[in-house]
């Protein structure tokens, strides 16, 4: 039966409420609470004034405290782990420890497998090579493989990467950048079209104290620097219907011919969080990962805040040069997450004193009703 309707013999009370409907109310919200009358004359009488006060004050309590259940901005010990469960992949690159050590004697006994067995017009069995090297840490050997038979196969995919890779881990970024672009032009879809977001961190990397200190490596959020964290969603909004040959902050450098901005908006790219996540899990020493992995977390629907401000200490520990910006934004966040935790519990205080103000209301009722008619 809905409410307010009445399906048969249907009594009001003298406030004007059916009396089905409260009693259908009461049963709802308390389920067994009942005031069942006796035989005795005062008990039924009492009941009587009891009853209908005690369903009204009932649903304003249970209404009051049902602010209490609406979603609500918590901020507590519980919020980093549901973060790590929303974004597992974010906290791992964030909080997880160092990679892994490589299968040295496996990597070993490739490394003797394919010098016993060369095949040296095969572009396939250097990569290999370099690959096995690489995966050792030995940039070195990697670069002293590859460097004299990179004109034997230029348009090699693998040859430029792994040529480039070796560069990068050796801090020779310019380098690494002319392979890595090179590589992106024989397959702009490499690495799943994360190779992209490798060629966006070298041409950050070579690139001055002073433009690193004002661009992040994924040039289209560089507009963050400056702003107040809060206004991430004005920016990313109007930055991702920007197309790709926006070229505001390109740099004007002719060492470097090919920014990947003139092909790509990293931005829009629909693998965005993978693609930051590689670079930092690639890096795993490199500040500028760090810094792009909070941006990420502030882009996503749920905001990761707690993920987002461990990304930036972790980019400050290891020398942002935008400490200082980085260091604005955490102190921003952790005082929005403590005014959060503040607010949250307003709506629990109002209740209990809304629950407070209806008992006492209700006693002071029924003492005035009882007064009354024994006064009769």
């Amino acid at each position: 039966m809905a409410l307010g309707v009445c399906e048969g013999p249907c009594s009001r009370s003298s406030e004007g409420l059916p009396n089905q409907t409260l009693n259908l109310i009461t049963a709802r919200l308390v389920g067994c609470v009942s005031l069942t009358p006796v035989e005795s004359p005062e008990t039924v009488a009492v009941n009587k004034l009891l009853m209908r006060p005690f369903q009204i004050m009932l649903v304003l309590v249970v209404i009051a405290q049902s602010a209490v259940t609406l979603p609500a901005c918590i901020w507590d010990s519980d919020t980093l782990d549901k973060e790590k469960r929303t974004s597992p992949k974010l906290a791992a690159a964030i909080l997880g420890g160092p990679p892994p050590p490589a299968d040295i004697r496996g990597l070993r006994a490739r490394i003797e497998k394919l010098k016993a067995m060369p095949r040296e017009s095969d572009p396939n069995w250097w990569n290999d090579l370099a690959g096995a090297h690489l995966r050792l840490g030995e940039a070195a050997d990697a670069i002293r493989l590859l460097e004299p038979i990179v004109t034997k196969f230029p348009d090699n995919y693998g040859i430029h990467a792994n040529l480039g890779t070796a560069y990068h881990l050796s801090g020779r970024y310019a380098d690494a950048e002319r392979h890595i672009a090179r590589d992106l032009e024989i397959n702009p879809d490499a690495h799943f079209g994360l190779e992209r977001y490798h060629l966006a961190l070298l041409q950050y990397l070579v690139r001055d104290s002073e433009f690193q200190k004002a661009h992040l490596y994924v040039d289209e959020c560089s507009g963050l620097l400056g702003q107040n964290w809060i206004a991430r969603h004005f920016y990313f909004s109007v930055d991702r219907e920007q197309t790709a040959s926006d070229k505001t902050s390109l740099p004007n450098d002719a060492a470097m011919p090919v920014n990947y901005r003139n092909k790509w908006n990293l931005l829009k790219d629909p693998h965005f969080e993978k693609g930051v996540i590689y670079m930092a899990t690639l890096n795993p020493q490199e500040p500028a990962c760090y810094t792009m992995l909070g941006v990420a977390c502030l882009m996503k629907s749920n905001e990761d805040l707690h993920l987002a401000v461990a990304a930036f200490k972790r980019a400050i520990e290891l020398g942002s040069p935008q400490r200082h910006q980085l260091e604005d934004w955490v102190m921003a966040i952790e005082k929005h997450v403590g005014e959060a935790t503040k607010n949250s519990s307003q709506p629990q205080t109002l209740a209990l004193a809304v629950s407070v103000a209806c008992i006492l209301i209700l006693i002071a009722g029924l003492y005035l009703k009882i007064r009354k008619r024994s006064l009769r």
